[in-house]
């Protein structure tokens, strides 16, 4: 799938008003001119910019108006203005919605390579076929208040071929297009084009070769519909061109397909090679991985006898230990009980005996005490005393007679 981008200069106020004003906006009324457009839709059209400018000298005058101080206004029949158009191949499943996503997104990514330059119009037909953008800049860039060719050209920023690169990495690439053969504007919107023959009597086509191929069924059933061919041989000459046109474009697409066919086939048995290659490939890594995985099992069995069988002996061995001292926690944890409960006894006996002895010795004490004075205590204490001084005394006199 291709997008295809087209530009052409706008040089005089005759362009300006027939491509840009006249075709782009529909303001010219189109009988027998161009079949391809279908007036009941004409309506459906979507206008993203409006039209602003009817012809160059109300462009001059509005350039003049906005030139910075020391700017020059722009020469007699030189270019003041370009269009670009932006169509794309027929995508299978795509609705109209879509081609005005991308187109919408194409018109914005333009905007933004030429930011600063006047855009005069911007409108997506919808009443030819699939929809496709004609956007028409002014030279003139309102940021820098001048005319601005030079700096574009020096920019690169109008050179197709750059144009149609940087696109296809930011725009086209998204929607699965490639950039298709650049070419003059001119040429891309060249349609059926039908007019009146010298002698009045006739009307004859004049259509692009690959714009035919496209619409042979249209184009027929608009001729017919319309009666635009008076004379019967014309309309059969017309039908036998466009069966000739089909015929060969059938013919072209069959040695397309042969040509395809046998690079399927040459491709098909590479592929046959290559697979029976990758089989025999496989087949090894099999053989191998079942003799790497009989290795493994031996090994395994190996390090079972030595490591892993010992160790569970081991295990067997610690787990009767650990059962037997179990036991005997479990024995001791029994004695202790025993301890504990003889202990309560023993606690409870001792209380009963304390409160006995309390009751039977202290308590009496207790109101002896209660009955002795203080003074009667004094008393007593003075006559130990004196008794012991007394019999001290006593005892010294007969050691110093002697």
């Amino acid at each position: 799938m291709y997008f295809v981008i087209g530009m052409r200069k706008i040089k005089t106020d005759e362009e300006f008003r027939n491509k840009i004003v006249g075709h782009n906006h529909r303001t010219r009324t189109y009988k027998s001119t161009h079949l391809n457009i279908n007036p009941d839709k004409t309506k459906h059209n979507i206008h993203l910019t409006p039209l602003e400018f009817r012809n160059e000298e109300e462009i001059r005058s509005y350039t003049k108006k906005h030139l910075k101080k020391g700017k020059r206004q722009l020469q007699k029949g030189k270019a003041f203005g370009f269009e670009i158009l932006v169509d794309c191949s027929k995508v299978p499943n795509w609705t109209e919605d879509y081609y005005i996503d991308y187109l919408v997104k194409a018109e914005a990514w333009f905007k933004n390579r030429f930011k600063g330059q006047k855009v005069v119009s911007s409108v997506i037909h919808r009443d030819e076929g699939k929809p496709h953008l004609h956007l028409t800049f002014l030279y003139f860039n309102e940021e820098l208040g001048q005319w601005n060719q030079k700096n574009l050209y020096k920019d690169k920023l109008t050179d197709l071929n750059k144009i149609l690169a940087d696109f296809e990495r930011d725009i086209g690439a998204k929607f699965g297009f490639k950039k298709g053969k650049s070419k003059n504007l001119d040429e891309i919107v060249k349609g059926i084009e039908v007019g009146n023959s010298k002698n009045g009597k006739k009307w004859y086509a004049k259509a692009d070769v690959d714009l035919q191929l496209k619409k042979h069924k249209n184009l027929l059933k608009q001729v017919k519909d319309l009666k635009f061919y008076k004379d019967k041989a014309d309309l059969e000459r017309l039908a036998n061109t466009v069966a000739n046109h089909q015929l060969q474009e059938q013919t072209t697409k069959n040695l397309f397909l042969e040509g395809e066919n046998k690079q399927l086939q040459t491709t098909n048995k590479s592929l046959q090679k290559q697979a029976k290659e990758q089989e025999q490939k496989i087949q090894e890594q099999d053989k191998k991985i079942a003799e790497l995985t009989n290795n493994v099992d031996v090994k395994v069995e190996q390090l079972v006898k030595k490591r892993i069988e010992p160790l569970q002996k081991q295990v067997v061995e610690q787990n009767k230990k650990i059962q037997e001292q179990d036991k005997k926690i479990a024995e001791q944890g029994q004695e202790i009980l025993s301890y504990r409960t003889k202990i309560k006894t023993l606690k409870e006996e001792f209380e009963a005996y304390t409160k006995e002895v309390y009751k039977s010795v202290v308590e009496p004490l207790k109101d002896a005490l209660n009955e002795i004075s203080f003074s009667s205590i004094k008393n007593k204490i003075i006559e130990l005393s004196n008794y012991k001084k007394e019999r001290e005394i006593e005892e010294d006199e007969p050691s110093l007679g002697r």
